[in-house]
């Protein structure tokens, strides 16, 4: 048997195949066989402040609710598993980590801040672990060589971060 030692697939990139493995899985699972379920992945602001349910914060920004967003990050996260196999699984699992919590303190910061200037009250926001997958396109913008492979109507060129960039704006619409 020969044993791969080239970059295709999730090579050292261990971190990469469990995000993309039990989030996904766990996804599948709620849409389809524990729908009553659901309200325990709800990112529910308000149970987080007044029945102090950290539980929603924890689940509701781990496991994406809409199936759409669960494939989007999933082809993201696959695409950025050069970043973990580049960084290392421990600065990549770090990285992603504390964008986690810095994005969960600026979600409750923002929703008060609405709330405080427009008296709008949100108390869900989209759930799941998308966040920190918004912050890895700064290093791979930075980090990863953007090479061309085609041109449409030789103004606009295809390279290889353009399905990256496409995917990215599939989830924020």
């Amino acid at each position: 048997m020969i044993a791969s030692t080239g970059s295709s697939g999730l090579y050292k990139a261990p971190f990469s195949k469990g995000l993309l493995l039990l989030p996904s899985a766990l996804s599948i699972l709620l849409a389809f066989l524990f729908q009553p379920q659901q309200s325990f992945f709800v990112y529910n602001l308000q149970a987080i402040k007044e029945n102090f349910q950290v539980w929603n914060l924890i689940f509701g920004r781990l496991i994406c609710l809409d199936l759409k967003d669960t494939f989007c990050s999933s082809l993201l996260i696959y695409n950025f598993r050069t970043l973990e196999r580049r960084f290392g699984s421990r600065k990549f699992t770090s990285y992603l980590l504390g964008t986690w919590i810095l994005s969960a303190l600026f979600d409750i910061l923002l929703v008060e801040a609405v709330e405080v200037f427009t008296g709008i009250t949100l108390s869900t926001l989209p759930s799941g672990f998308l966040s920190p997958v918004f912050a890895l396109f700064v290093p791979f913008y930075c980090s990863v060589p953007r090479v061309s492979l085609a041109h449409i109507f030789g103004w606009f060129p295809i390279t290889n971060k353009t399905l990256v960039y496409i995917v990215g704006l599939q989830v924020v619409g």
